[in-house]
């Protein structure tokens, strides 16, 4: 199968993750399958953009239509108007909707319509409220990364339940395990001198202090 992969954001932290351990996954797996993947690339990072697997399972393809660009969505479609590929996977919600291939679209969370305050400007929101539903129903599969964020996306977008799957994050090779245990207290909950770690966003609606305590009383 002959695959595309939008990865236009791969150095950004974020989706940029996402797209670069996706990357990881692609160079173990496709060759065995006789699959290829050809990934949308900012032409200056053509020298640089890797190639897992070898150049013969992954090759990078010059894209310079810009993120988040008043022309972007038609942009793409000129783009991809010739169509040598079988499927097509956006890892954000930006997919040229009627462009005319089968595509799926990765959805992390709805945090562009849920928290329009958020945005630098106002044409930031209208982008979003504007693109995402579209894309959303245009795409044969959306992936996403939590029950919740499911939850969001069938409500508010109104597309089926059964055009979503939940596929969870994992962790990237950097992140191995450690031998450290979590020993609980006689409550069955972890004690006061546990210590926890986690990375999130320092923004308002993402609070340490909230979080921290949920996990910490079960609330």
């Amino acid at each position: 199968m002959r695959i595309l992969l939008d990865a236009r954001m791969w150095r950004w932290t974020g989706i940029g993750t996402y797209v670069r351990v996706l990357l990881e996954g692609f160079g173990e797996i496709l060759h065995a399958g006789g699959h290829e993947v050809a990934c949308l690339v900012p032409p200056a990072d053509l020298p640089v953009f890797p190639l897992p697997g070898g150049p013969g399972v992954v090759r990078a393809v010059p894209c310079d239509v810009r993120v988040y660009s008043p022309w972007e969505i038609p942009g793409l479609r000129r783009a991809l108007r010739s169509r040598d590929f079988d499927l097509a996977h956006f890892p954000h919600y930006i997919y040229p909707y009627r462009a005319g291939f089968p595509a799926v679209v990765t959805i992390h969370d709805l945090i562009h319509l849920r928290f329009p305050s958020d945005h630098k400007t106002p044409l930031h929101y209208a982008y979003a409220r504007h693109v995402l539903p579209r894309s959303a129903r245009a795409a044969r599969r959306i992936i996403t990364v939590s029950q919740h964020s499911k939850d969001d996306i069938v409500s508010r977008l109104e597309v089926p339940a059964e055009k979503v799957k939940v596929i969870h994050n994992g962790l990237a090779r950097g992140f191995p395990p450690t031998r450290t245990e979590m020993r609980p207290s006689g409550s069955g909950r972890p004690s006061a001198s546990t210590a926890l770690t986690f990375s999130m966003s320092e923004t308002p609606r993402r609070t340490r202090t909230s979080t921290a305590s949920s996990v910490l009383t079960g609330g």
